[in-house]
């Protein structure tokens, strides 16, 4: 057992803590952002201000206080805030080590009460990005990938067209991928993937266009036409 935890339980033993315990809920569970902050609370705070509180992540004891005397564990150092009327914690600066089990216990005249909540901390949501397979596409013949990636933990992706759930299509086992093969005309339209976790989002964009053959046609025509133009003033003014 360390210093800090012999210390403690000598002034627990001193003051006449009850060994007894009784059921103290907490909110949660918890999700966090890395280098965010969460807060673990009471559902119920005491009536009166705790005489001893502790708190602990797993079995590390994070802070404890008896009557005036505070047993911060350095580790934490300029990351947490005790309120020691509430009993509350704030954890500052998260990483994904802070993920696990944490409790506290208080005690009130002493009857000890215990509570657990667990924390969960997950990498924001960055650099969404939407790819297209290259190459104009003609219905009945062209194939299409439309893949949406991301930066982040724990990441889910969700597909729309023109605002509405994707049906219809081949997506991959990951969500990351649609398959569209072959396109056809009512396959024109915007794409969007919101990439998320619980703890941030991003959305992203593309613009489908589905060409038919005779369309293809026509702008060729169209083309030929200008240039035979342009060549026909070029001999007027020439």
């Amino acid at each position: 057992m360390d210093s800090h935890a012999l210390l403690t339980v000598g002034i627990l033993s001193a003051i006449g803590f009850s060994s007894c315990q009784n059921e103290l809920p907490l909110n949660g569970p918890l999700n966090g952002a890395v280098g965010g902050s969460v807060e673990f609370t009471l559902n119920n705070p005491p009536s009166a201000p705790p005489q001893g509180i502790t708190w602990r992540f797993r079995e590390t004891p994070i802070f404890t206080s008896i009557g005036e005397t505070e047993l911060p564990n350095v580790v934490y150092d300029g990351r947490t805030s005790v309120n020691k009327f509430t009993a509350s914690l704030e954890l500052r600066g998260l990483t994904q080590n802070d993920t696990g089990l944490y409790t506290v216990e208080i005690n009130i005249s002493g009857v000890v009460s215990q509570g657990k909540t667990s924390l969960t901390v997950f990498e924001r949501i960055s650099g969404a990005a939407m790819t297209i397979t290259d190459g104009i596409l003609i219905a009945g013949e062209s194939s299409v990938n439309l893949t949406c990636d991301a930066q982040g933990s724990n990441i889910t992706r969700e597909w729309r067209k023109d605002g509405n759930p994707l049906h219809g299509v081949n997506i991959d086992e990951l969500n990351r991928t649609v398959s569209i093969s072959p396109v056809k005309k009512e396959d024109n339209g915007d794409y969007t993937c919101q990439v998320s976790n619980p703890v941030s989002s991003e959305t992203v964009s593309k613009r489908l266009i589905v060409n038919c053959e005779c369309q293809l046609c026509i702008g060729l025509i169209q083309a030929i036409t200008r240039v035979l133009n342009l060549v026909e003033m070029c001999f007027v003014t020439g």
